[in-house]
């Protein structure tokens, strides 16, 4: 929940994977929740074996979570859990071109209402250059790929669909059945210097794929933050999102029997930030606090629309959405700028007397029009005199934010939410 302050504080202080089948599975993981066994297996079933459809068995102390995950085939899987990983056991049954029959794994995290102890995660965006991870894999016959999943959710959520981004990372994969969702992206170095061919798509959420050009069978420290840094340089996945889980196994499409990863291990290495290449990061002042803007007279969030990243991306109100950084902004003297965007708060030029629209556009320092200060609640342009404003005091979502004659109106107040 944000709270609100005054305004004039903000300024004195400057501070996927899955294919089109998958929506079964995340509506099937809904009413299941934690299955039992199911009782057509042919043999008795040990502690840790999981063949129910979605099983699932904690692991490491309870810091990880094995999960059968049968999700697109009724034939039998029965995996086996273990400390860092698990063997797929059986795996019978074979689909066709397009989506995998299921995803044996081990996660940390929160997914689906269930979480893992001790974790890092959710973990923001912003946040997450340090995180890496290690695991080993045994191959086995047939036609599949070994792939880490991580998920991102507007919302530090532990239950439901996660609704930013899927962004997978393969690395290794047999048969010319294992292919990734979307369409060729390009390529990308990751900081190992391995190189990785990237697939992009959407099915109600953005998945980005990485797949390793040159497979292999172990990765020690992988620098997982590079190739979520590199999702939201492509404006796949939002900055003021949140991790909430990683995810590393199997996607079967036919066999998988012997499949088996061990060492899984997730963790966060604060001291290799400064090292690593990453995206520009926003212009602003290292000790910039961001914060939201909200009308007095609507409750709703200045909001760059369409959480547009583009020159001249316009503004209005929206509701207030916690860790949305299309909504958060930070000062850098007298420029406001946008968290996500790093592009500044700035009055178009006058296409007509009246009111003149708000927009984002790239900071400069010679930019009049990028010039703000404060009297009371108000937010005034120093090269116009005029007032952010609502246009016509309109309060409802999607209501565009112009620069108009101040003149106290209810729409020209507003207040800083943190």
């Amino acid at each position: 929940m944000s709270h609100p302050s005054s305004l004039p504080a903000l300024l004195r202080h400057p501070g996927r994977r899955l294919r089109l089948a998958a929506t079964v599975l995340t509506l099937a993981v809904a009413v299941t929740g934690l299955a039992t066994a199911t009782a057509g297996a042919a043999e008795a079933i040990a502690d840790d074996r999981l063949c129910g459809k979605f099983d699932v068995a904690p692991v490491d102390d309870a810091r990880h979570t094995v999960q059968n995950n049968r999700w697109g085939t009724s034939a039998t899987q029965c995996v086996t859990a273990r400390d860092g990983g698990f063997t797929v056991e059986r795996a019978d049954g074979a689909v066709g071109p397009g989506a995998p029959k299921s995803y044996p794994s081990i996660l940390t995290g929160c997914h689906w209402g269930r979480c893992t102890s001790g974790s890092l995660l959710p973990l923001k965006v912003s946040e997450s250059a340090g995180l890496r991870s290690s695991v080993s894999t045994t191959p086995a016959p047939g036609q599949w790929n070994a792939a880490y999943d991580v998920w991102v959710d507007s919302r530090r959520s532990f239950a439901g669909q996660a609704d930013d981004t899927e962004i997978m990372v393969w690395t290794d994969h047999r048969g010319a059945l294992a292919h990734p969702l979307g369409s060729p992206a390009g390529a990308f170095t990751s900081t190992d210097g391995a190189t990785w061919d990237v697939f992009e798509g959407n099915i109600g959420w953005d998945v980005v794929s990485f797949v390793r050009q040159s497979g292999t069978r172990s990765v020690e420290d992988l620098d997982l933050g590079a190739f979520v840094a590199e999702s939201v340089r492509r404006g796949a996945t939002e900055r003021g999102s949140w991790i909430t889980s990683v995810q590393y196994g199997f996607e079967p499409w036919s066999g998988g029997a012997g499949l088996a990863a061990d060492g899984f291990e997730v963790r966060d290495d604060p001291a290799g930030d400064a090292s690593r290449a990453r995206p520009p990061a926003p212009p602003t002042a290292p000790d910039t606090e961001r914060a939201a803007i909200s009308g007095k007279a609507s409750g709703r969030c200045v909001d760059v629309a369409g959480r547009s990243r583009a020159d001249g991306a316009p503004l209005q109100l929206w509701d207030c959405q916690d860790g949305n950084d299309a909504q958060l902004w930070v000062r850098r003297g007298d420029q406001v700028v946008g968290a996500g965007s790093g592009r500044c708060l700035d009055v178009a030029p006058a296409a007509a007397p009246g009111a003149r629209a708000v927009r984002t556009r790239t900071c400069r320092d010679d930019a009049a029009s990028q010039r703000w200060t404060t009297r009371d609640d108000t937010l005034v342009n120093q090269a116009s005199g005029a007032c952010l404003t609502a246009s016509s005091g309109a309060t409802a979502n999607a209501t565009p934010l112009v620069s108009a004659p101040c003149d106290g109106t209810p729409g020209q107040g507003w207040v800083v939410r943190r």
